[in-house]
């Protein structure tokens, strides 16, 4: 059935469907592509800190705030239930989730076997252009890094911008689609326990460790390049889950 976006008296995003039309394609409804974009926008609120771990939140005042009617906020938010990054309770508002020590340790472990896969096909699968794409972010970060004058939110900032396109650089050069949407779908999390850990002390060692995984890539030593992820990874399981306040 055929719908069409309007905008009510309060300047809020809705949807109307003509009774006497028919036809139209299954899932491709205006209303559905409201969810869509509600859904994406929750989730940069989450891992900017806007809606922090733990806050009830009402889905008539996230309606108002993102000026989308409230049938796909709510549907947005039951997606984010089945993604573990919300919890809904009969009769209650829904919670932006708070992750235990097992949840967190399970997310990395995750991303362990899916990132080390992935840094084993690169160096076996990449291009030219992946490998000097990897080689540049290495040394631009090096360099961004180099004035003492930064504040921790800046270096924080720089890290979060660098190690997100490092990470999606090895996905993409896997080759594998299937990789690259996993990988991006369990880095989520990783930006939401960035909002309650964080410390710019500890980034040197991550950061020495990006150079390894970058020259087992170069050398295209499939082994090397999984290892080299392998304990990347595990160094920041051991990280978030040792400082979970919540067993």
């Amino acid at each position: 059935m055929a719908t069409h976006l309007t905008i009510n008296s309060n300047g809020v995003a809705d949807t109307e469907r003509p009774e006497d039309t028919e036809g139209g394609s299954c899932g491709d409804t205006q209303e559905s592509r409201l969810s869509d974009v509600a859904y994406d926008r929750l989730i940069t609120m989450i891992v900017a800190g806007e809606l922090k771990p733990g806050r009830a939140v009402s889905e008539s005042q996230l309606s108002r705030h993102l000026k989308i009617s409230r049938t796909p906020v709510h549907e947005a938010i039951c997606r984010l239930a089945k993604d573990g990054l919300m919890i809904q309770q009969r009769n209650r508002r829904p919670v932006v989730a708070v992750f235990t020590r097992e949840e967190i340790f399970d997310v990395f472990e995750m991303r362990r076997i899916l990132e080390g896969e992935a840094a084993r096909k690169c160096a076996v699968r990449m291009s030219a252009e992946t490998l000097e794409t990897l080689m540049a972010l290495i040394s631009d970060y090096e360099h961004a890094r180099s004035p003492m004058v930064l504040s921790d939110e800046a270096v924080l900032s720089l890290w979060a911008e660098h190690d997100d396109r490092f990470h999606q650089t090895i996905a993409l050069g896997s080759g594998s689609r299937r990789l690259v949407e996993e990988i991006a779908r369990y880095r989520f999390y990783l930006h939401a326990f960035n909002q309650t850990h964080s410390d710019v002390a500890l980034l040197e060692v991550p950061f020495e460790e990006h150079r390894q995984i970058v020259e087992a890539i170069a050398k295209r030593n499939p082994d090397q390049a999984r290892a080299a992820m392998d304990q990347h990874v595990s160094r920041w399981q051991a990280f978030f889950t040792a400082r979970s306040e919540n067993p």
